[in-house]
């Protein structure tokens, strides 16, 4: 939307040669999104404001003419970069010496009381080098199109903002067919399904020994490696039970996802062991992660009150993936399988586990003939 208006202003003769716009976003990860086109690259680029980089994103907006146009109550600023009051801000003075001439800020407001996180406005500044910089009749072009402008981004950023919630609260598979219009209460799909669920060890006793803001640290941390080895490999995270990962594999068959939950449990690895040499190196209590995978039939959608709904999985198959990860002291395997998630896999990869035995599963009335991980393969 940036690149086409600021084509189409200066295909009527405006003379934009930088555009720059700056939105706040509701993200896990992200401040804002700023937006960038210059008649030179002809194409506006995307840049991402962390929330990790919280202070020095901060500094730099109390250094922006914005910052200082919003504590003096002012909707926009025009200068003439060619006097001397242009130096005011650094920026200023980079356009400037850029040879720039005009440079005209404003901020639109997107909404009153019902802002969605602190998406409460929309920032952007035009420049030019047309001699003499912008005329009183560009600013009045300006004044009268950008608020166009601002709403379909405004529209644009709403829907970004919605798939990324809905994939951060409810997984990339739940979020998507939600928004898709999937949400009846009772709207259930039987699938066959790869399942994967996974625990922190010794979770208990570290709770124990250390205060929150440390226990919700080593959480987060060892959450991330979890959720990113699953994600990565084409699974999908359906529940944070406490300290637990529910996640389902699905595929163009049931072999293929239970490949794909190997190749999730090898990334798992690799990171437990790369995350424990970091938080050791800082004194920071460490742990492993143990896991169990399974297959069976499950139903998939919402279920809940007109209230409250969730988009999970149901079914016998679920409550014994977690009772079979509940065997790994006992087995002595931080990954444990059921023989049905063995028997998915070609007979040359049967050679990686070693037979656990016969084990009875809290709540479920079949035994169940259960395999360690020997080596991974």
């Amino acid at each position: 939307m940036l690149t086409g208006f600021c084509v189409r202003c200066n295909e009527a003769g405006l003379g934009l040669v930088q555009a720059v716009l700056f939105v706040d976003t509701l993200h896990p990860v992200l401040e804002s999104w700023g937006f960038h086109w210059d008649a030179e690259g002809g194409k506006a680029e995307a840049q991402q404001f962390s929330r990790s980089d919280a202070a020095t994103n901060a500094n730099r907006w109390r250094a922006s003419p914005f910052y200082h146009m919003q504590q003096e109550g002012n909707a926009d600023y025009h200068l003439d970069l060619t006097e001397p009051a242009s130096d005011r801000f650094e920026i200023l003075t980079e356009l400037r010496e850029a040879g720039h001439t005009g440079y005209f800020a404003m901020i639109h407001p997107l909404s009153g009381d019902d802002a969605i996180g602190e998406m409460d406005s929309l920032y952007s500044r035009w420049s030019t080098t047309k001699p003499g910089g912008f005329t009183q009749e560009d600013i009045g072009v300006l004044r009268n199109l950008v608020p166009a402008l601002a709403l379909g981004i405004k529209t644009a950023a709403l829907r970004r903002i919605a798939q990324s919630l809905v994939s951060a609260y409810l997984g990339r598979d739940p979020g998507r067919r939600v928004l898709e219009g999937r949400i009846a209460r009772g709207s259930l799909e039987s699938i066959n399904t790869v399942l994967w669920y996974s625990d922190l060890a010794s979770f208990t006793a570290i709770s124990e020994r250390v205060d929150s803001a440390t226990l919700i640290a080593l959480l987060n941390d060892y959450a991330e490696t979890a959720i990113l080895s699953v994600t990565e490999n084409g699974g999908d995270v359906l529940k944070l039970i406490g300290d637990g990962v529910l996640a389902i594999f699905s595929g163009p068959s049931l072999t293929d996802a239970a490949k794909a939950a190997l190749g999730a449990r090898r990334k798992l690895a690799e990171r437990v062991v790369l995350l424990n040499e970091q938080r050791g190196s800082r004194g920071e209590a460490t742990t492993d992660i143990y896991l169990s995978l399974h297959v069976g039939e499950v139903f998939y959608g919402n279920v809940g009150s007109d209230e409250r709904l969730d988009f999970t999985v149901i079914g016998p198959a679920v409550n014994e993936v977690c009772r079979i990860a509940s065997t790994s002291t006992a087995t002595g395997g931080s990954l444990v399988v059921s023989s049905e998630f063995l028997a998915l896999l070609p007979e040359e990869m049967h050679m990686a586990f070693a037979d656990a035995g016969v084990h009875t599963l809290k709540g479920v009335s079949q035994p169940k003939r259960l395999y360690l991980e020997r080596r991974p393969y």
